[in-house]
């Protein structure tokens, strides 16, 4: 049988491959275009979750929250080609400035975030399914909302090819893709298609934030930046302007790469040998330690003992050491003493140094 934790893993990976898969559809899409790439979207992707989460909060339909959210990312992906992508094209003559554009507008959009939502995650609501709603496949537990993730970022991705493949407007992204002069020649109104690739892109990146979001159950205004990374690694494996292969780049590679990862670094019965063994290095340091600070103590019992008594009060004079009036006291009340005690007692030896030092004086 199947191991249940590596199913699950399996699972899980496969889930959020699937998405990393539609983040890289969506740098896909702008790169078709205007062969940039948004990366940006991280933050669109953390502001769509959370804007869901404050819509959700103020009584809105859980599906109107979802559907306003996208569009207000998608007016956002219109804002970013005009004022971050266009002009870095423009000044930058082809160079690679519209990467730090894109950038800095992210992590712009996080800021504002953090002044309006607040640094702190907080809880993305149900959309669909809760996290104890299971259904059982081969004998094993599978959560639904796996399945759903899975299902709405493969069914977008499928949608999307299909809409590039057999429709007009699918042709002419292909057409500008390949050529945009000679497009915008033949009358394809190159402009509106750069803008609604934009758009699309900032839609999709808004979906992957409210999948992703689902599963992991919080968002706070550093989701997503190490997402896009990821999908950005889907869509080269896969190859750039592929979605077929950012689709395999996403499953097959990323999501199933970091499952064996986890697979290795979570492995229970390695957790709880690797806990036991620090557990047992702790134990035999702390008792190591115990048994010196014993032995410290006993020494130093001993020499306050032989030493401490028959020096109170002493004074150093021409290199001899001279009880003062305190010592002597001290000096005649262990000497009293020792008549009660026999050699190889500490008090006996202890009197014993006494008289020695006494008869300095």
């Amino acid at each position: 049988m199947m191991d249940d934790f590596f199913f699950s893993l399996l699972l899980a990976g496969i889930s959020v491959g699937a998405v990393y898969a539609l983040i890289a559809l969506g740098l896909n899409l702008t790169f078709w275009t205007t062969k940039t790439m948004n990366f940006g979207q991280g933050s669109l992707m953390m502001l769509c979750a959370m804007l869901t989460v404050f819509l959700s909060s103020q009584g809105l339909a859980m599906a109107l929250a979802v559907f306003g959210s996208l569009l207000v990312v998608a007016v956002f992906g219109v804002f970013i080609e005009r004022w971050t992508v266009r002009p870095a094209l423009q000044a930058s003559g082809g160079s690679m400035g519209w990467v730090v554009s894109t950038l800095g507008f992210g992590i712009f959009l996080q800021g504002v975030a953090a002044k309006y939502f607040g640094s702190q995650a907080v809880a993305f609501p149900d959309v669909v399914f809760t996290a104890q709603d299971f259904v059982t496949v081969f004998g094993q537990y599978v959560s639904l909302q796996y399945l759903v993730v899975l299902a709405v970022a493969v069914a977008l991705i499928l949608a999307l090819e299909l809409f590039v493949r057999k429709t007009v407007w699918g042709q002419a992204v292909h057409a500008v893709s390949l050529d945009p002069e000679l497009a915008l020649v033949q009358g394809i109104p190159v402009r509106r298609l750069v803008l609604g690739s934009f758009m699309l892109s900032s839609a999709l990146a808004g979906v992957a934030g409210v999948l992703i979001a689902q599963i992991g159950g919080t968002v706070d205004p550093a989701f997503g930046f190490d997402l896009v990374l990821l999908g950005f690694v889907a869509a080269v494996l896969g190859g750039m302007g592929s979605s077929m292969g950012a689709l395999a780049g996403g499953l097959l590679v990323v999501g199933c790469l970091i499952a064996l990862v986890r697979k290795r670094l979570l492995d229970p019965r390695r957790l709880a040998r690797a806990a036991m063994e620090k557990a047992t290095r702790e134990a035999l340091k702390a008792a190591g330690e115990r048994a010196a600070a014993h032995d410290g103590a006993a020494t130093r019992g001993q020499v306050a003992v032989r030493h401490g008594t028959a020096l109170h009060g002493a004074r150093t004079v021409d290199g001899i050491r001279v009880l003062g009036r305190r010592g002597h006291a001290d000096a005649a009340r262990t000497h009293r003493r020792s008549a009660q005690t026999v050699p190889g007692d500490p008090a006996h030896d202890g009197a014993r140094a006494h008289r020695d030092v006494t008869q300095h004086v």
